[in-house]
């Protein structure tokens, strides 16, 4: 018996019928395409003929319509296949969000891509690794729907490279509605985390599991030696050492001693490991300072001993070698010593900020990221100089200080300056060729190069001039050539503030030359013609470049063209001062000298009076390099000795005392941190002020308190001489100290480094083992 079969709904189910089999089968369906008309089907091809096309079609409405939303709705991020952080997504996407899959790529787990492959292969057995199939994954993340996708042709071919552990390997792609793509990165920020989490989790059980197959030889070994040296102790008639405590371990099962010992190692830890306590906070400074006794009247001849004066900072002398402790190497942002938004912030600061002071060559890294990968060290030194000029990043500037030394005392050996240390790893790395090859080649790396030469002989040269020391690279061509740097194409204008500051340091280079190291006797006079030379060339320093630097910079206003004239007053206060060596109160100045005392106690005055006055200048106070505040700690020093010494015969005290209290009070009024040279410099001017009246009104001051702070200057002395102003009783210590040390030519290093001892800026009464006198002069 024949079936029959009709055109529609019953045709299509038997033909599409799985069950349907045997060579009657075939026999029917041409049977009943037989009775169709041609008509039908003609029809029904070109019907079928047009499905391809409509669905090109629709494809391509398709398309576009996503292209369209993708590009103004949607914001993306795109991670290439291999990166860190694209098995970071993955893995996260596949814990949480699971889903049932059909389709896997299977093949033998080998371990991970750094393990031995041939030995792993060895094995008796090895599990099986399956990797699902999965194209798009829609997740909530924080109130954002996000999309995760994948190329799944680079997930495959990813898995036949047997370097791959078969995640991240594929290139990915994640969207979310909206034009930022902060969620995105923040959904990027949390599978880091739950990655980094997952990693530590397994390093620290492989360490574990380690650690057990070497625990029997070690305390074999420690068994050995121990009987060993319990034999020899017997033969020399000496006392047996004491049991091993791992031998009562391992028959006790455990150890009280070890519990009893617990917390002591885990302080030492947590001190090595995270931050300074707040009484570790801040460079340290010395109570009873450790110096080289001189005669009271000797002015300071060297800057850096004004600075160590006013702040008494142990840095600027060097350290005992036991204050240097080994620390664990590691990220301290990694390991949380720092939060990553605090860093980000201080890094910020740096950037957008305190960068532009260092011609914008400190910070050539737009990310914290890139920072971190990059360099360890640059990391930390640019986050202290950052916290040490945020005011709410006090706690900060401990944690950040302590990492830069840690790393440091690592990498170099600490007999070594910092600086010297910087200039030879620029030698190796052919820093001083690179200004030939920047003008020749006209390459932009070179030109990096070259300014980074140019400022580690800057900081050279300023340590140089600081400490009274010879410079540590000499003028080479390089340092003879910025103006062909200049005119190269490579050069742009924050080169030119650099070159400035090239052509000047030659100057001061000179004069040290001259002038050599202070051996307490005076300068001849035929130096003047020396003098008027260098003044000369300083006249012409400060003539040419206030026509070449522009009046506005990017980042730092008008400051570029009012610290050339700062740099310049600071310039001639040194070449000036000079001449005040080998002085004393009781020896007046060759008459042959007096124009030269009166340019020095200009270029002083002028330097304190344009912090105070010009708005750039007291605003740049803040982010200046330190050797502008310690030329400017010598400065006042420089007034207030020679205001004493010669009884106002070359300067007014008052006018020096005025300069002083308003000094110390514009450095309290700055939004700095509380490290920050400026806040530790005004408790010593403080002191320094207060000596500019009389001694006998200052033991009475000492011995009554505030009793006499209602004297004005319009009191006369019994002997018919004004007296100069009670000190402010606001710039008064903590116990009504207001005298000063004047023994200030200490034998100083000129290693720079930072200490995390603290200091309490409010404690002055920790200088109380320090006697402060002074002899002023009639």
């Amino acid at each position: 018996m024949s079936l029959r079969y009709h055109v529609g709904a019953a045709t299509g189910s038997q033909l599409l019928d799985p069950w349907a089999h045997g060579l009657s089968v075939m026999k029917d369906v041409f049977a009943s395409w037989s009775r169709l008309d041609i008509t039908q089907i003609g029809s029904l091809i070109a019907i079928a003929g047009t499905l391809p096309t409509a669905w090109r079609f629709i494809h391509r409405i398709w398309s576009e319509a996503a292209a369209f939303v993708q590009r103004f709705f949607l914001a993306s991020v795109t991670i290439p296949g291999g990166d860190p952080l694209n098995a970071s997504v993955v893995k996260w996407v596949l814990k949480n969000r699971p889903r049932h899959h059909r389709s896997f790529t299977g093949r033998i787990d080998v371990g991970h891509v750094h393990s031995d492959r041939g030995a792993a292969l060895k094995k008796s057995q090895q599990s099986i690794q399956y990797s699902p199939h999965w194209n798009s994954r829609w997740t909530w993340y924080d109130g954002t729907l996000i999309m995760v996708s994948r190329r799944i042709d680079d997930f495959n071919a990813s898995l036949s490279d047997p370097r791959n552990d078969g995640m991240g390997g594929e290139e990915l792609t994640l969207r979310c509605f909206g034009w930022s793509a902060e969620p995105l990165k923040a959904f990027i920020e949390g599978c880091r985390a739950y990655s980094e989490k997952q990693t530590q989790f397994f390093n620290l059980q492989s360490i574990i599991d380690e650690k057990s197959q070497y625990t029997d030889a070690v305390l074999h070994d420690l068994d050995a030696l121990h009987a060993t040296l319990r034999e020899v102790t017997q033969k020399l008639g000496l006392s047996e050492p004491q049991p091993l405590e791992t031998t009562g371990m391992r028959d006790a099962g455990g150890s009280p001693g070890a519990t009893e010992r617990q917390p002591r190692a885990t302080n030492a830890t947590t001190n090595n490991r995270l931050a300074p306590s707040d009484n570790h906070v801040g460079p340290s400074c010395d109570n009873s300072p450790k110096i080289s006794p001189e005669d009271e009247s000797h002015l300071p001849n060297v800057p850096i001993h004004s600075l160590y004066a006013l702040t008494k900072l142990r840095a600027l002398r060097p350290d005992s070698p036991d204050e240097h402790r080994s620390r664990i190497a590691d990220d301290f942002i990694a390991r949380g010593a720092i939060s990553l938004s605090a860093a980000e912030r201080l890094f910020c600061l740096y950037r957008d900020e305190l960068d532009f002071y260092m011609y914008r060559v400190g910070c050539r890294y737009q990310t914290l990221d890139e920072l971190r990968r990059k360099s360890s060290v640059l990391t930390a030194a640019t986050l202290t100089v950052a916290a040490l000029h945020e005011p709410a990043a006090e706690a900060l500037y401990g944690v950040c200080s302590a990492e830069f030394r840690r790393l440091m005392e690592k990498s170099i050996d600490m007999s070594w300056m910092i600086s010297g240390y910087a200039i030879r790893r620029a030698s190796e790395c052919n820093l001083h060729n690179c200004h030939s090859q920047a003008i020749e080649k006209q390459s932009q790396e070179a030109a990096d190069g070259a300014r980074l030469w140019y400022i580690l002989n800057i900081c050279d040269q300023h340590l140089a001039t600081l400490y009274g020391r010879p410079a540590i690279v000499h003028e080479d061509s390089s340092m003879q050539g910025w103006e062909s740097f200049l005119e190269s194409p490579v050069s742009n204008a924050e080169d030119k503030r650099l070159a400035s500051q090239v052509a000047l340091l030659g100057i001061l280079g000179s004069i040290r030359e001259l002038f050599g190291p202070d051996k307490g006797q005076p300068i001849p006079r035929a130096y003047l013609h020396q003098i008027a030379h260098f003044n000369k060339q300083l006249d012409h320093w400060i003539g040419h470049w206030s026509g070449v630097l522009r009046d506005q910079y990017s980042g730092v206003g008008r400051f570029p063209s009012k610290g050339a004239l700062l740099h310049f007053h600071l310039a001639k206060l040194h070449l000036y001062s000079h001449i005040f060596r080998g002085s004393s109160g009781e020896t007046p100045i060759p008459h042959y000298f007096l124009d030269g005392t009166a340019t020095a106690i200009a270029a002083a005055t002028s330097t304190i009076e344009s912090i105070l006055t010009d708005p750039d200048v007291s605003a740049s106070v803040v982010g200046i390099p330190s050797y502008l505040h310690c030329m400017t700690a010598f400065a006042c020093t420089f007034s207030i000795k020679v205001s004493i010494k010669h009884g106002g015969d070359l300067i007014e005290p008052q006018r020096v005392w005025d300069l002083t209290t308003r000094l110390v009070r514009h450095f309290r009024s700055l939004p700095t941190g509380r490290w920050h040279l400026a806040n530790l410099m005004a408790p010593g001017l403080e002191k320094m002020a207060a000596t500019l009246k009389p001694h006998v009104q200052g033991q009475a001051m000492m011995q009554n308190g505030m009793a006499g702070c209602e004297m004005t200057s319009g009191v006369l002395e019994a002997r018919g001489q004004p007296m100069m102003p009670v000190a402010d009783p606001s710039l008064m210590g903590m116990e009504g100290d207001i005298l000063f040390d004047f023994d200030m030519s200490f034998g100083l290093s000129p290693e720079f480094r930072f200490d995390p001892a603290t200091m309490g800026i409010e404690g002055l009464q920790e200088f109380a083992n320090v006697e402060y006198s002074t002899q002023p002069q009639a």
